[in-house]
């Protein structure tokens, strides 16, 4: 994890603030008036004599951003042109702050609060925001929202990472098995007398009742985790691992919501000047997934291997994926998927361009036809280090029975995925997607 410290100027700027006291006024108000201003030059002057020690942490904040944005039109194979999606996406734009503290030795505080900015709904919500202790020989230990080492492992080899053709359309992604209804009862315990609350997962007759869902395509894995506790090893000639143990938030209460957490691990091999990438990643979801409750509460765990090769100019990545969910029931077996993907990138001039070809098998259940294939292609010019445009075009071919769908960038606003039916909302199995995304994006 690289945090490096920006070296931003510090300029102060002063100037008399004028107050107005009307003459005719009492003189208890004007000896008010008096007094307000004679306070609030104090305190600009205080504020202006901070001590050189204050002065250099301001110096030691870094300032940094990403915004891209991009129009898309999508094709969602319904009849009639007014079912199609021709629309402007704020694309995991983002504005940072990261710093550190030198302790003692090569011991440093860091510290780093990051924001994403979404023109969709005015929303901002924080993205990788820790606190942390580094030190060169013996690693980084970071507390906070970070990305799981499972997500870091292989993220250099989404090459269409944050467009429409991310892909995390089908890695990390799998099928949801059926949202089973569920209810919060108050009942008074015999015991003690006191009123508390019982997860109801079923209707009395054991039907699933209101709230099924089944078949939906939800992202459980590459995500960015709260209440993170993970340990990065340094990098010794290119071999880094990490690990992190994500904690939910449990409502003891609600069965349901008992004992669940969440292990990831990585292990990579990341040399600058080597030519060759590789790293293994694992993830366990401990007692399901937490919300809504009922929709999985058995362990859902997962592991991928990346592989990368440079050669001159071009690019070739490789990722496989296996997906799967303890248990024998059908519910765990429309869980349980394994994908893989391929991608080749080429830079010529100020240009690259992009292939991609990803695939998720049909799911463990038998004759399940689950299935998807994603094809995209793109072209990126590069105007500059921080600037870019970009065009793709990207297809999702779902089998009879899948509903997988296109990244939307708008992960805030209740919906990631350009679906079958509509964006971010209902699927309708069986449809095929295709999308035309124009972007640009400017770095600082």
């Amino acid at each position: 994890m690289d945090l490096s410290t920006g070296e931003d100027s510090v300029e102060n700027y002063s100037h008399h603030e004028k107050v107005f006291i009307n003459i005719n006024c009492k003189p208890k108000l004007r000896s008010i008036l008096i007094m307000q201003k004679k306070l609030l030059s104090l305190a600009i002057a205080s504020a202006l004599a901070l001590p050189g020690a204050a002065m250099a942490d301001i110096k030691n904040v870094e300032v940094y951003g990403k915004f891209h944005a991009s129009w898309d039109y999508v094709d969602n194979d319904a009849t009639g042109d007014d079912t199609d999606d021709n629309t402007g996406a704020f694309r995991n734009s983002r504005l940072g702050f990261k710093g550190e503290e030198k302790i003692s030795g090569d011991l440093k505080g860091i510290w780093q609060i990051e924001t994403e900015l979404d023109t969709h709904d005015n929303g901002m919500q924080f993205r990788n925001t820790f606190v942390g202790l580094k030190g060169d020989k013996w690693g980084t230990f970071l507390f906070g929202k970070h990305d799981t080492p499972y997500k870091m492992a292989t993220a250099n080899l989404d090459i269409f990472s944050d467009t429409i053709a991310d892909y995390n359309n089908i890695i990390g992604a799998h099928i949801a098995p059926a949202k089973k209804a569920y209810t919060v009862e108050v009942v008074k315990d015999k015991d003690s007398g006191n009123n508390t609350r019982k997860d109801v997962q079923n209707n009395e007759n054991g039907t699933p009742g209101s709230g099924a869902n089944d078949g939906t395509v939800t992202s459980s894995f590459n995500k960015r985790a709260p209440q993170t506790v993970a340990y990065l090893t340094p990098d010794f000639s290119g071999f880094q691992a990490a690990i992190a143990r994500v904690s939910f938030q449990n409502d003891e209460m609600v069965a349901a919501h008992d004992n669940k957490e969440a292990w990831s691990a990585m292990a990579k091999f990341d040399k600058k000047d080597n030519p060759f990438f590789a790293s293994l990643a694992y993830e366990l979801y401990k007692g399901g997934i937490q919300s809504p409750p009922g929709d999985v509460t058995e362990n859902l765990d997962a592991w991928k291997i990346g592989l990368g090769y440079k050669i001159g100019n071009s690019k070739i990545g490789f990722i496989y994926e296996d997906i799967e969910q303890d248990g024998t029931g059908e519910d765990a077996k429309r869980a349980s998927r394994d994908a893989f993907g391929l991608n080749f990138s080429h830079d010529f001039g100020m240009n690259t361009v992009k292939v991609a070809y990803l695939k998720a098998n049909d799911s463990d259940v038998a004759g399940s036809d689950d299935g998807a294939d994603n094809w995209s292609i793109g072209l990126d010019h590069n105007f500059s280090k921080r600037t870019k445009i970009y065009g793709i075009y990207t297809r999702m071919e779902n089998d009879s029975n899948a509903n997988y769908g296109l990244y939307n960038g708008q992960a805030s606003a209740g919906g990631s995925f350009y679906t079958g039916g509509a964006k971010g909302t209902g699927n309708t199995a069986g449809r095929d997607i295709s999308a035309i995304s124009f972007g640009i994006v400017h770095s600082f």
